[in-house]
């Protein structure tokens, strides 16, 4: 990401990776990316941890942002405020469909079981499930 930095010039640029890089334990790293910026003619507006589930995420996702603008461009830059208080769960979200999925599956049996209805276990046994690529 750097490299593209150096190579295109953007005006500004995010870099984003886990929240693990904001610990003490990677403060040369980050020490050693601003020194780089700095060199590149980029100034740091914010570097800090994000929670994906404050904007509407559905999964637990921690990361952290860098948002870096070009020396010669305004310095400005406003981290956006949580959208959410409390986070969607994915179940808040499938559960309805979900029920219309099971409700539907109530009226016919299992596929394995309709397939074991038909074929038979012994069938089951016999014949296994192979992958076989002849593309050559």
């Amino acid at each position: 990401m750097l490299e593209f930095a150096n190579t295109l010039r953007p005006k500004a640029f995010i870099l984003e990776a886990r929240t693990g890089v904001l610990t003490e334990q990677y403060d040369h790293y980050r020490g050693w990316v601003r020194s780089l910026l700095a060199t590149l003619g980029y100034r740091i507006l914010h570097w800090a941890a994000f929670d994906g589930r404050q904007y509407g995420a559905v999964s637990p996702w921690e990361g952290s942002f860098l948002v870096a603008m070009r020396a010669d461009q305004p310095r400005s830059f406003v981290p956006p405020a949580p959208t959410l208080e409390k986070p969607p769960t994915l179940f808040s979200i499938l559960a309805e469909s979900m029920q219309q999925r099971f409700r539907q599956s109530l009226d016919r049996p299992h596929p394995y079981v309709q397939f074991l209805d038909e074929h038979g276990e012994s069938d089951a046994a016999a014949e296994p499930f192979v992958f076989v690529d002849d593309r050559g």
